[in-house]
């Protein structure tokens, strides 16, 4: 699809699933990074998640948080004004 290079893009890409990823930073300047249960070899990520049908953007972002983190008591700071496009490994 691409190189490992991220592309940058106004709208998701065709062959993309729509994803949110989010950067959760305490008053204290902490970011929250949690440790994969479910990988062979150790990683670190984000809370991130797909956008469900007819999902506005920040709602998912929200939802996730829910889900991943248990609180809905996030402030959105910033977004992206692009979409970027990335292939795993």
């Amino acid at each position: 699809m691409t190189s490992p290079a991220a592309i940058r893009s106004p709208r998701p890409l065709p062959g993309y699933r729509p994803c949110v990823g989010l950067m959760l930073i305490s008053r204290d300047g902490l970011v929250l990074i949690g440790e994969r249960i479910d990988a062979a070899v150790g990683g670190w990520q984000m809370p991130q998640g797909g956008i469900d049908p007819d999902e506005p953007p920040r709602a998912a972002a929200m939802r996730e948080l829910a889900e991943e983190v248990g609180t809905e008591r996030a402030e959105l700071m910033a977004e992206s004004r692009c979409w970027y496009a990335y292939d795993l490994p």
